[in-house]
């Protein structure tokens, strides 16, 4: 005869020790009181396919918790159990309905920037990012701002990005209900002499990959850590990605599958506990392709009388689809073969003889 499934209790008590453990209390299904079944859990981490069975059988008598360790904070698990009569050691019950909970919150490890905060910004808002946590769970997040001339400004937020106040000099990011062991994560926003920023920032494609390699040369400082971070251009401030490397590595390959005739906008930044150096970003293309569109033109007061004047206006850069190297311009009067010219300015004296 096989037992039913055990019981879990949903208040699941967690330890602050290094080593983050999960303890939950349980109830076997009813059964005769002298006879003492054996039940067996196990657990996976949220959208996981595979279980792992804990080691450890726990029996009816005496009734002791199960206790899951070596977990992973902010990130949501799922534990089932089954039971056997202790005699019976084949015969098991089904699995219990699974238990999902989440593991305490935790400060985001990977803090970051986006916005062109170290440059002229023409109004426009710079964006403190962290990388969401892990699987299947949800941190609200409290922003220590330091404004200068200003007292610290306190604020609250969801996942995973904030407003930088105006004049930011530094900012720290903990978890809501985090553990009293989990420290702050914190960046300078302090904005430093280019001397010290990288310099010599080199983008390559690579053939057969749609993955892009940066390369560049370390300034005069002793940065902690390179950011390089890279966005599509006209995507949103949210939508930035950027890795970070110890100080010693001078090149990164950006993974991603980067698209042919879409410029990209690469930022390598220097980051040490005083604050940034970044260096001028670059824009690149892993492909370059042919413009969608040329320019358009439009003609101005003839000057002198008789000679036209044509000017023309920029094409956007994500329609360009590569680096402009120059304009060609070409002009027909009647039946006349087409003479055409290349030139760099925006606008063009045409001959008399050269009217459209």
């Amino acid at each position: 005869m096989k037992p039913e499934a055990p019981q879990l209790d949903p208040d699941v008590d967690f330890s602050e020790d290094d080593s983050l453990e999960a303890t939950i209390q349980w109830s076997p299904p009813a059964w005769p009181p002298h006879k003492v079944l054996v039940c067996q859990f196990h657990y996976r981490r949220c959208q996981q396919m595979a279980w792992t069975l804990l080691e450890r059988e726990l029996k009816s008598i005496p009734l002791a918790p199960v206790e899951i360790q070596d977990l992973e904070l902010a990130t949501g698990y799922e534990v089932s159990g089954r039971c056997r009569m202790e005699k019976e050691e084949n015969l098991w019950g089904e699995w219990s309905p699974i238990l999902s909970f989440q593991t305490l919150p935790s400060a985001p490890k990977d803090v970051w920037i986006s916005g062109n905060l170290c440059g002229t910004q023409n109004g426009q808002k710079s964006l403190l990012l962290w990388k969401a946590p892990g699987h299947c769970v949800q941190v609200s997040y409290r922003l220590w701002f330091q404004v200068k001339g200003q007292e610290l400004i306190l604020q609250e937020a969801p996942c995973c990005s904030f407003s930088i106040p105006t004049q930011a000099e530094w900012v720290a990011v903990s978890a809501i209900n985090a553990t009293s062991w989990e420290p702050l994560t914190n960046l300078s926003l302090v904005c430093l002499g280019s001397d010290s920023a990288p310099h010599g920032v080199v983008v390559s494609s690579i053939a057969g990959s749609t993955e892009l390699l940066v390369t560049w040369q370390q300034g005069s400082g002793e940065p902690q850590e390179h950011v390089v971070d890279w966005a599509q251009d006209g995507a949103p401030l949210e939508n930035l990605k950027w890795v970070r490397l110890p100080p010693g590595n001078l090149s990164a390959l950006l993974p991603g599958n980067f698209e042919g005739g879409v410029p990209y906008r690469i930022t390598v930044t220097a980051v040490s506990p005083e604050g940034l150096y970044p260096a001028p970003s670059v824009w690149r293309f892993r492909e370059e392709l042919a413009p969608l569109v040329g320019p358009a033109l439009w003609r101005l007061q003839d000057v002198p009388p008789g000679t036209p004047t044509i000017a023309w206006g920029e094409v956007p850069r994500h329609q360009l689809r590569g680096h402009l190297t120059h304009y060609t311009l070409c002009a027909q009067s009647g039946t006349r073969p087409s003479v055409c010219m290349n030139d760099e300015p925006l606008w063009f004296l045409l001959s008399p003889w050269e009217n459209t």
